[in-house]
């Protein structure tokens, strides 16, 4: 089919912000003298803890009266966004907060009487006795009902006060170190964890309590391997290593290391491992055009070291080892990188597609070792550090062939931090990088080979004997059984990066196994093994769904259970890629990796078509600010749930229409936005035109597109679609709850909505208000109804941006449209608009 070139908004111009009536939980909470009950005793018994030091001397007035183990705890049923500035008032130094789900009470829970969580927050501040004495008054002002004027909020954060304490020991252990810990073989001797400690962003109090928190931990007996500082991100951070007797003592809390002062978190080493299942290999010569000019990278892959003389990627590849890592890991176990390599440059083989006529930037993270053929990151080293590193090798090179690069893909994750709410510290130096060096950070969203258990435990025989719809459905039960426990690994729910999670899709040939059970047998549903979402604050992540290849089942009875877990890929199933089993041997794999692997290669293509709209548009050039904005809005673009989505809303708890949004978020877990077509947003039709455009916007600003409606379409009843996909690069507000400082959104600007008889389709994509949770804002709208459109009538969208408590800077976004009707009209939209906005007639760049 002839693809005609993608169009460019007009430019913007500047409009005023529409501002709405702000969004409310409205929540029952005690009263003056039921706080007083509930808390009055830990306002006493907060005075005289911390009012004694170790040496039962009073905290000082000064800097060297700050410990960290005299943290005040605030526990709010709500978040409030005056809380910050409140306590800053009162003269507490701020240290952060953290995401906190509370069970609904008696004294705390919705007024509309459902009985869910609440989305409660966690605050942390550090008092010298000034700032101390200045809370106990105001609690006292509060029980008393004497608030002075200009403090009001208090009442409002007293009211919605939930608990107030230390921080200890089991604030210092989170839930995935006890579950690590727990994991630990008898046979281990020793186990390294990391250790994040609590920042104050004051140079003179962050150096003293580094100095405070290495002595300390050396006299807990534990050997420190690694320190990093990122004051840009609030995080200092210690790889440790303790022996076999203190890991007894962390568990039962014990340990000397959870009474050290200065001590945030203590979590396992955070550590990506090369997942590989590659079992089968083959061999065949590959002859390519070795005399070709390649393009100088746009992409880089933070992965293993690759086999870099293997037919396919040979003369490829711009191979990147500070850490000299080739020479600990043999040939035959490189893997990881070598596979991501063949999918970014070649795609899945079998389709024979075009080679990626650029070369690809390597950066090696992953190795093995003659003790193991496990490719991990570095056991030594805080991982954070070697992600920063391996940016700034990029971002500082003095090497001119790297210039180009604004795509970094991460198709690794911690295998040992599964999202539970707070954002991790990789995940939010991906954001910090991402702003601060204009990169779009492609990431996968990990992969959960745990065993799957129908519900009922039904026989394999009775599952055989399902039809595709009931086997689907009970593996969908299945997937929905383990929200909790099945989610996305970091850094897959960083806000300005891309996740991707995997199809249930390759180019393989599909041939019956009688030891293994496809669960779908269907390319539209994602992959059982995806970690799912949703993201920070309940935003949409994964974002978008590309092929994973098909993961089938193996399946064996343990302990009367009969369980399921993921095969390794074969002859007949998965991905095909370059193998390390020799230079021209290839094998099959499958994982979410693959996808966000193949999402990079798509990433490419649309920057190669985004160099040839500029020749084609000499008035449009795309600034290094833009770019990242503009590949990730056309990355997700062409997503949609599709037939996936029509068959989650059937299956998907709760099925009780008025609970339809519950529904939809639980499906936009396993869907994200959905599956995207790259090849969708390369071009357009006669049935298909997508614009572009991009612009910087203020903190309560607005800016108004607007492009020519084709009159050809007036009174016609064919269905029509509307996509309009936003997208930025959001600041950041380290520590906040504002943490995304920047929020953009887009609506219609007549009041009438959009003028060409379409209406948003609720049904088959994530609800509105999850969609303004993240840096991406996607919508679908279609219809049939039949509307005039004269000459001249335009479509018209504002975007705009919502103050968060920062981004004083204005903040680059783009913006794409598609408007698209059906083959039946003969209408040929493309030259309606495209002539009406002053762009040349189109013309054919590819077939």
């Amino acid at each position: 089919m002839t693809s005609l070139p993608l169009l460019v908004l007009p430019k913007a111009t500047a409009t005023i912000r529409q501002k709405g009536t702000p969004k409310f939980i409205s929540i029952a909470f005690p009263s003056i003298e039921r706080q007083k009950d509930r808390l009055g005793d830990k306002f006493d018994r907060l005075r005289a803890i911390l009012s004694k030091s170790p040496d039962e001397k009073l905290i000082s007035s000064d800097t060297e009266g700050l410990y960290p183990e005299k943290t005040i705890v605030f526990e709010l049923a709500q978040p409030k966004a005056n809380f910050k500035k409140a306590v800053e008032k009162l003269g507490l130094k701020w240290v952060g907060e953290d995401s906190l789900e509370i069970a609904a009470d008696q004294d705390f829970h919705k007024r509309d009487g459902k009985e869910t969580a609440l989305d409660g927050r966690l605050y942390l501040t550090a008092p010298d006795q000034k700032s101390l004495d200045a809370l106990l008054g105001m609690w006292k002002n509060y029980i008393d009902g004497k608030i002075p004027d200009g403090k009001k909020e208090w009442n409002d954060l007293f009211s919605h006060l939930r608990d107030i304490r230390r921080w200890g020991e089991k604030d210092r252990l989170p839930n995935e170190t006890l579950d690590y810990l727990e994991s630990i073989s008898d046979e281990d001797f020793s186990v390294r964890l990391e250790i994040e400690a609590i920042f104050y962003g004051e140079i003179s109090k962050d150096e003293k309590s580094r100095k405070n928190l290495s002595a300390a931990i050396v006299r807990a007996n534990a050997k420190i391997l690694d320190v990093v500082t990122i004051s840009e991100i609030r995080y200092h951070g210690l790889l440790i290593e303790i022996q076999k007797s203190e890991i007894e003592k962390l568990r039962n809390f014990e340990s000397a290391l959870l009474r050290i002062d200065e001590v945030g978190y203590i979590r396992p080493q955070s550590m990506s491992v090369g997942a590989f299942d590659g079992d089968y290999s083959e061999e065949e010569e590959f002859v390519l055009n070795s005399e070709l000019q390649l393009a100088n990278p746009v992409a880089a892959l933070f992965d293993g070291v690759p086999i870099a003389e293997h037919q396919l990627l040979e003369g490829r590849l711009i191979v990147h080892d500070p850490d000299n890592l080739q020479a600990t890991s043999p040939v035959q176990t490189r893997n990881h990188g070598t596979a991501m390599a063949s999918l970014i440059l070649h795609g899945d083989i079998p389709l024979d597609e075009e080679i990626v006529p650029r070369k690809l930037y390597l950066h090696c993270l992953l190795s093995t070792s003659d003790r193991s053929g496990v490719e991990t990151t570095r056991q030594d080293k805080l991982l954070i550090g070697l992600i920063l590193n391996a940016v700034k090798d990029i971002v500082e090179t003095k090497n001119s062939d790297l210039k180009e690069i604004c795509i970094i893909n991460i198709s690794l994750g911690d295998v040992n931090r599964p999202f539970v709410g707070a954002v991790s510290a990789w995940a939010r130096l991906i954001d910090y990088l991402s702003w601060k060096y204009s990169l779009l950070f492609i990431v996968s969203s990990g992969n959960i080979k745990n065993g799957i258990v129908l519900r009922d435990n039904i026989s394999i025989s009775k599952i055989r004997a399902l039809s595709v719809e009931d086997r689907r459905k009970a593996f969908v039960q299945a997937m929905e059984d383990g929200f909790a426990k099945r989610t996305i690994f970091s850094p897959a729910e960083s806000v300005n990066a891309l996740t991707v999670g995997a199809l249930h899709a390759d180019a393989s040939s599909v041939i019956e196994n009688p030891f293994l059970l496809d669960p779908f047998e269907s390319a539209d549903f994602p992959s059982l093994i995806n970690g799912m979402g949703l993201g920070y604050r309940r935003s949409v992540k994964p974002d978008i769904l590309h092929n994973g290849g098909r993961a089938l089942y193996s399946y064996e009875n343990r302990a009367g259970e009969l369980i399921f877990e993921p095969s390794a890929a074969a002859k007949y199933f998965g991905q095909e890629v370059a193998s390390s089993k020799s230079i021209n041997a290839t094998t099959r794999i499958v994982g979410t990796s693959n996808a966000a692997a193949l999402t990079t290669r798509g990433a490419i293509k649309i920057y190669n078509v985004l160099q040839e709209m500029q020749l084609l548009n000499p008035g449009f050039s795309i600034s290094k600010r833009h770019l990242p904005c503009l590949l990730k809005a056309l990355l997700l673009h062409s997503a949609s749930w599709g037939k996936a989505g029509e068959f989650l809303e059937s299956v998907i708890q709760p099925q009780s229409g008025k609970q339809w949004q519950n529904r939809r978020s639980n499906i936009t877990r396993m869907l994200g936005y959905g599956r995207s077509d790259f090849e969708k947003v390369l071009g357009c039709t006669e049935h298909r035109v997508t614009l572009v455009g991009t612009g910087s916007i203020a903190a309560e600003k607005a800016e108004l597109f607007e492009f020519p409606l084709p009159p050809g379409l007036s009174g016609s009843k064919e269905i029509r679609r509307l996509t309009v996909t936003l997208s930025w690069i959001s600041p950041l507000l380290q520590g906040e709850q504002n943490y995304r400082s920047a929020a953009l959104e887009f609506k219609p600007a007549d009041k009438e909505g959009f003028p060409i008889g379409a209406k948003r389709v609720a049904d088959s994509q994530p609800p509105i208000d999850m969609t303004k949770r993240g840096t991406v804002v996607h919508e679908i709208f279609e219809g049939q109804d039949a509307v005039p459109i004269l000459d001249g009538d335009m479509l018209r969208l504002r975007v705009e941006s919502k103050a968060q408590g920062g981004a004083p800077d204005p903040v680059p976004y783009a913006l794409v449209v598609t408007f698209e009707v059906a083959e039946a009209i003969q209408t040929n939209i493309y030259q309606e608009i495209s002539s009406r906005i002053g762009v040349r007639a189109a013309t054919k760049v590819r077939t």
